[in-house]
């Protein structure tokens, strides 16, 4: 299922408490093949960044299958620096 990130949390996204909201999103969905579309998300502080790499090692942790798409520029900077 395909999951459009900036529909649920907005273009810019700042809190951890947005990302917590996306996991229970998730979890509340029957697939566990999720794709994470990031398309339209400007903005990732570098909280929210962490957040979202905890929330996917715990669905994974689940055996939910997660893939992001679409995360560039800035949000993918600052996911990739949290990610190290």
């Amino acid at each position: 299922m395909i999951i459009k990130v900036s529909k649920i949390l907005g273009e810019q996204i700042f809190l951890r408490a947005e990302i917590i909201k996306l996991r229970d999103e998730i979890l509340k969905l029957n697939d566990k093949e999720i794709i994470l579309d990031f398309e339209g998300v400007s903005f990732l502080t570098r909280a929210a960044a962490d957040e979202l790499k905890k929330v996917i090692n715990f669905l994974e942790s689940k055996n939910y299958k997660i893939e992001m798409i679409n995360l560039s520029g800035e949000p993918q900077q600052m996911f990739l620096l949290v990610k190290k």
